[in-house]
């Protein structure tokens, strides 16, 4: 009995540490090493596919931290993970912090993943439009979306970077849109940034 109450409290504590290390501290979602250690395999399954991927960045929020100080940023990153929640449909998607104003979700058990995923992209930006209470400020948060979109097994980390690619899009001009990620999207990228450093 002594023994397998300690192996009980050993389990306890080693679950609690697995939280702490999958958990991003501000806003209580899964973080980045939450995100690879549930993803990676899972993308690898032909049977789970198709998959989507929202690359998610706040638009202007260096200017909220500079303006209204930490505080009200920190504010601002827990109320956006708290609309993101909101929309993720299935216990079989994942919301994460991966760092900084930087967000994803990876979206399952779809069956047109391209118009899913601007379905929840168009979601979370028209919940924003609302202007937030963020510590006696309100804000209205605008955020730029990368989409990635893939109908068989892929790698985590090519799959974000495609997102990325599509949310580098997204933000140009003002921002606070969504683009789908294309395979001509990183050679127009590559291409604009050449001519603006000829420009410089």
């Amino acid at each position: 009995l002594v023994l397998a109450g300690l192996s009980r409290g050993r389990q306890r504590e080693e679950a609690h540490l697995r939280s702490v290390a999958e958990t991003d501290a501000l806003t209580g979602i899964s973080n980045r090493f939450a995100l690879f250690a549930r993803e990676q395999a899972r993308l690898r399954d032909p049977q789970r596919a198709p998959f989507a991927l929202l690359h998610m960045d706040l638009d202007h929020f260096k200017e909220i931290n500079d303006r209204y100080g930490h505080s009200v940023g920190d504010a601002a990153l827990i109320a956006f993970a708290d609309v993101c929640r909101g929309v993720v449909r299935h216990a079989s998607d994942t919301l994460a912090r991966i760092g900084g104003d930087e967000f994803v979700i990876v979206l399952h058990e779809l069956q047109d993943p391209g118009t899913e995923a601007a379905a929840v992209a168009d979601r979370i930006r028209t919940l924003l439009q609302e202007p937030l209470d963020l510590l006696g400020h309100k804000l209205a948060l605008k955020v730029s979306v990368g989409v990635a979109v893939a109908h068989g097994p892929v790698e985590l980390e090519a799959f974000l970077h495609q997102a990325d690619v599509a949310l580098l899009d997204a933000k140009k001009d003002r921002g606070s849109r969504h683009t789908l990620f294309e395979r001509n999207l990183h050679g127009n990228l590559i291409h604009e940034l050449e001519e603006a450093l000829g420009a410089g």
